[in-house]
Formats: C-alpha cells, structure tokens, sequence
C-alpha cells in the first residue's frame, strides 16, 4: 500500500505500528484499509496490546467492528488472519489485562 511497510514498527519506544496508530487517531477506514493489505492483527506494541486491545481501551465501536470484520466476511481475509484474530480474542497484554 503506497510503498508503506504495514508490519514496521513505529520509531518511538512504544513499538506501534501503522494498525495500532490508526486506532489510537480513530480511523477505522484506514484500519480496513490496512487489514486488506495485509496488515498483522496480532503485533504487539511494547505493553503487549494488540490494536483490538487498544480500541475496546478506548470504546472505538468503529475500529473493534473493523478489526474482527475476518470473522463475518468469508472472502476478503484468509484464513491465517481468522485463526489469529480468534486466538487473540482471548490474548491478553503484559499486565494480565
């Protein structure tokens, strides 16, 4: 997508990537964006949540529908995100949370 490495790590000690900053700036259209380009739903940023972790955090109804849509479309994701998306709705961050 535009040259953009969608899996790289932001450069700030928070270790973000492009998915959990579209959630923590509410733009549930670029989250879609990203996840249909290949984005990976279960990276970590340096507490250990997810972007889903980060936008049920922040009540983001948007970003929470846009991050588990995998689960409703049979067609636009593969079948390797659903498993990661279904193994992280039970992930927890590094405090246990």
């Amino acid at each position: 997508m535009f040259g953009v490495k969608i899996n790289r790590f932001e450069f700030s000690f928070r270790s973000q990537t492009p998915l959990h900053l579209a959630v923590i700036t509410k733009q549930p259209f670029i989250v879609r964006k990203l996840l249909l380009a290949g984005a990976n739903i279960d990276l970590r940023d340096r507490n250990g949540k997810t972007a889903l972790h980060l936008a049920c955090e922040r009540g983001d109804e948007l970003c929470v529908k846009e991050i588990t849509r995998p689960l409703l479309e049979k067609d636009s994701y593969n079948d390797d995100m659903k498993e990661k998306l279904q193994d992280m709705l039970d992930a927890r961050d590094y405090q246990g949370q």
